[in-house]
């Protein structure tokens, strides 16, 4: 009887060492998922500031776009502007010329 106990105990043990270390296993995982929320929640703070910091990246670059805009804008109104001055000028010489041969052949 002890030899059939003394077997039993070989057949035993290495079933016994499996399952021990399937409950290791198992512990280490439980433990793992444990710290999945703090995880989580870190992994959501580090989102939450690239998205922040993307927010103002893009507000910065709106605002060099807005700015880019107004001095195009104001570029092509002093450009308008030259133009109009141009023309008057040219408007006012032709006036002056006519004025002058008018003058000139009156006298005659």
């Amino acid at each position: 009887m002890a030899g059939a106990v003394k077997h039993k105990l070989q057949v035993l043990q290495p079933q016994v060492r499996d399952e021990e270390g399937r409950a290791e296993c198992l512990s280490r995982e439980v433990e793992g998922e444990k710290q999945a929320p703090e995880r989580a929640e870190a992994v959501v703070s580090s989102l939450n500031h690239r998205v922040q910091w993307i927010e103002e990246e893009l507000d910065h670059r709106g605002m060099k776009v807005l700015e880019n805009e107004a001095l195009k804008n104001e570029e092509k109104m002093e450009l308008q502007e030259l133009l109009e001055l141009k023309e008057a000028k040219h408007i006012a010489e032709g006036a002056d010329r006519s004025r002058k041969s008018g003058s000139i052949s009156g006298d005659s």
